[in-house]
């Protein structure tokens, strides 16, 4: 329950840091060629509002959720460390050709 919430607030955190961006974004856009010292700041000023906020709800949902990196090689390795995965083992001579005439094993390629 406590990671459904951790996402929620990430979410909620993620809205609220776009709201605090939308200033500076409207500010640059629409006074591009004309921005005043003050109205500068108060660009950055919204821009780094808005990343704390952005920090926050990362931080917060670290806490309730945990890390959630997602590694496909990992995922891929422990596959293979499974001791209940089937082995595939070659085959004592190859498909459509007999087995060694001296009793020796064969490998996949012939005999050995």
């Amino acid at each position: 329950m406590l990671a459904r919430f951790g996402i929620f607030l990430g979410w909620l955190f993620n809205a609220a840091a776009l709201v605090c961006a939308a200033p500076a974004v409207l500010m640059y856009f629409n006074l591009h060629g004309r921005m005043s010292d003050d109205r500068v700041y108060m660009a950055w000023f919204f821009v780094i509002i808005a990343g704390a906020v952005w920090l926050l709800g990362r931080g917060l949902r670290y806490v309730f959720v945990g890390p959630t990196y997602v590694s496909h090689a990992k995922e891929f390795v422990e596959r293979f460390a499974d001791p209940n995965a089937p082995l595939r083992l070659p085959a004592s001579h190859p498909p459509g050709r007999a087995p060694a005439s001296d009793g020796s094993p064969s490998g996949p390629w012939g005999p050995r």
